[in-house]
This record gives structure tokens, C-alpha cells and sequence, in this order.
């Protein structure tokens, strides 16, 4: 399975996003981390994606998504 993690927001790793991970990989699937919020040209299919945004003005990027 591939996975993708995105950090939207904060300076420091998001805990609950290495959380996942580490899950993930433990698994055995393939997991990228990231803070882009659109997937770049020749990124591949997600079967899986998470997202994570702890400040409420991140709230504007996100809606754009929505």
C-alpha cells in the first residue's frame, strides 16, 4: 500500500503523523512524507492519504481542497 503523510502546518514534526508512520512501515508499506499540499507531477497513486493542520489559519489553505 502506498501512503502519504502531509504536515500542512508547524515548524516541528507533527507527533501523530510519525505515529503513523512508523505503523505504516511496520506493515510494509510504502509511506512518503510531505508538506506539499497538491501531489507533484509524477508522484504516484495514494491508496492512502493523511493530512494534518493544528493552526486554525491553515484552515483557508485547506478549503481550497475541500
Amino acid at each position: 500500500m502506498k501512503v502519504r503523510l502531509t504536515q500542512i502546518d508547524g515548524a516541528l514534526p507533527n507527533i501523530a503523523l510519525m505515529k503513523l508512520a512508523h505503523w505504516h512501515k511496520a506493515q510494509g508499506d510504502d509511506v512518503t512524507v510531505t508538506r506539499h499540499l497538491e501531489r507533484d507531477l509524477f508522484e504516484p497513486e495514494y491508496d492512502r492519504v493523511y493530512g494534518s493542520a493544528i493552526f486554525g489559519f491553515s484552515q483557508i489553505r485547506l478549503m481550497r481542497f475541500m
